[in-house]
């Protein structure tokens, strides 16, 4: 038996297809589940010297659309308790959310593809004997004309850039340090090895050099428990204050959930 922090979820794990990463440290999880589910990524390491299990796997019916979820397990003793189960979206949503195990943290990352490329990252860490959210970062590149006006777009001087972007928001001392880094267009040798470069970091969640920064800090918030984790999760009960820059390299600060 397993054990929700929500409530009490029994998870009988029994046909569980590895489609990806098969692995002999996973034959409990095979003799457990009780649905048709599909395992599409998972992640093994040790926080606090347990050992934790991160799965996304694909749940329902072949013949129907699959509801992506990920789940969590920590094990001692041949033990395995449930520590956290949530759904990630619609069916096929799982092949942008990758969960890992490491560095002494849970990170779950997503991955989007609309007007550019983007991708948003959670840190969980055991706080208080729960794991909670502690830390958030974000990165985003797409094009300068994205959010311009038709008239700024037809203003002398503007040129379309690519805008690589990011956020760093740190929960436990209240802060968000935002960044930019722009550069040009073009199929010019230098301007696609620039991209690449830039797509190769971005990729590796790493930060570029020389980039516009800028850091804000606010109120101490509420550290949200993994169990209460929702990926797609908006709203003033998900809201953290935070920072970007605009084409202009201009400073905006995000006080308040949008309406």
């Amino acid at each position: 038996m397993m054990i929700n922090a929500k409530g009490i979820a029994v998870l009988f794990l029994i046909s569980f297809v590895v489609t990806v990463q098969a692995s002999s440290d996973l034959a409990w999880l095979h003799q457990n589940l009780n649905n048709s589910e599909v395992i599409e990524q998972y992640s093994q390491g040790k926080i606090d010297g347990e050992a934790y299990t991160a799965v996304v796997a694909d749940r329902g019916s072949p013949k129907e659309d699959r509801r992506p979820v990920i789940v969590i397990f920590g094990s001692r003793d041949g033990q395995h308790k449930l520590i956290a189960e949530f759904e990630i979206g619609n069916g096929g949503a799982s092949a942008g959310t990758l969960p890992r195990v490491k560095s002494n943290s849970i990170y779950i990352r997503q991955d989007y593809a609309h007007h550019g490329i983007r991708f948003v990252q959670y840190q969980f860490k055991r706080v208080g004997g729960e794991f909670r959210l502690i830390g958030i970062e974000s990165q985003d590149m797409s094009p300068s004309d994205y959010g311009v006006s038709e008239k700024e777009r037809a203003a002398p001087g503007y040129r379309s850039q690519e805008m690589w972007s990011g956020t760093s928001t740190n929960l436990l001392t209240s802060r968000c340090e935002c960044w930019l880094k722009m550069f040009d267009m073009g199929d010019l040798p230098a301007n696609l090895n620039q991209r690449k470069e830039a797509q190769n970091l971005f990729e590796r969640g790493a930060r570029p050099k020389n980039a516009v920064t800028a850091e804000i800090r606010f109120p101490q918030t509420r550290l949200r428990p993994l169990s209460q984790f929702e990926p797609d999760g908006v709203g003033v009960d998900f809201f953290y204050p935070s920072c970007y820059f605009d084409y202009k390299k201009r400073l905006h600060k995000v006080t308040a959930a949008p309406k």
